[in-house]
């Protein structure tokens, strides 16, 4: 679990007396936003809401000079965090932790949304109100939810709604099962007598992580032409479009692929961070 936080590069004070020739100053930042995450991989791949990191990123999904993430752990560690892809229409966005070399983060373990009955304990973990590390417990109440947020893209659909308090700044966090498993993505809530919270089902974000937020389109990166699967076997070509660098290479459907530009590939996220660290 982890708390997020965005801040913008403070503009320095304007001094026509001051030595133009003196060494520039070290760039101020100023704290502009903050919400959660959730670490999916030991590698440092995170999730959270496209909300919270939004004013860090340009149309295309690019970091913004002027901005930096940084993300805590619940154990107080701290990390610089680049954004790799972002989705509006589905308030995710996908991040990367910056790992020293060795280094590993502890990911959690996902569950299964669509086993997930009405009357079943969740609970909400974030950093609501600038209070890091917070946990709310109550109920999913409902399930398949649509609803219309303010300042969002589009309306989000087939949400887990929950009595269990979310509040501003938990955006992106953790709705757990009893079990710690990861449900969904908490992504809004209400206030009032009949306060309720609203979650991103984690198979629509296995769905949209492996099939959008990882496409060359998504990540800016070079594309072959081809798209994998994990299978039992290891990493396998799922698809090769005709007339593409994949297809004049010989690839095939069903081929295993071992390795990209001297880098092992174990899994297929693995493979779409591989091809965007290279050049075209």
């Amino acid at each position: 679990m982890l708390n997020i936080y965005v801040d913008k590069s403070a503009a320095p004070a304007n001094d026509e007396t001051e030595n133009p020739f003196a060494p520039a100053k070290p760039t101020a930042m100023q704290g502009e936003s903050l919400g959660s995450g959730v670490v999916i991989d030991a590698s440092g791949l995170a999730i959270s809401n496209w909300r919270v990191v939004d004013s860090a990123t340009e149309p295309d999904g690019s970091m913004r000079s002027d901005h930096a993430v940084r993300a805590r752990s619940f154990d107080g560690k701290t990390y610089e965090v680049q954004v790799l892809a972002i989705s509006r229409e589905d308030d995710l966005s996908l991040l990367q932790l910056q790992l020293a070399p060795g280094q590993s983060a502890v990911p959690v373990v996902l569950g299964d949304s669509e086993a997930l009955q009405p009357g079943d304990g969740v609970l909400a973990i974030g950093n609501p109100l600038g209070l890091a590390n917070t946990v709310t417990a109550g109920i999913c109440t409902a399930k398949n939810q649509g609803i219309r947020v303010k300042g969002r893209w589009a309306k989000l659909e087939n949400l887990i709604e929950t009595d269990a308090a979310i509040n501003g700044g938990n955006s992106g966090g953790a709705l757990l099962d009893l079990r710690g498993r990861l449900v969904g993505i908490n992504s809004a809530g209400s206030s009032g007598l009949s306060s309720r919270g609203y979650a991103i089902p984690i198979d629509h974000v296995r769905k949209q992580v492996l099939s959008l937020l990882l496409s060359a389109e998504k990540l800016r990166s070079p594309s072959l032409g081809m798209s994998v699967t994990d299978t039992e076997r290891g990493v396998a070509v799922a698809a090769v479009v005709p007339g593409s660098p994949a297809d004049r290479a010989k690839v095939q459907t069903g081929d295993l692929l071992r390795s990209l530009a001297g880098t092992a590939i174990a899994w297929s996220p693995g493979y779409a961070l591989a091809l965007r660290a290279v050049p075209a």
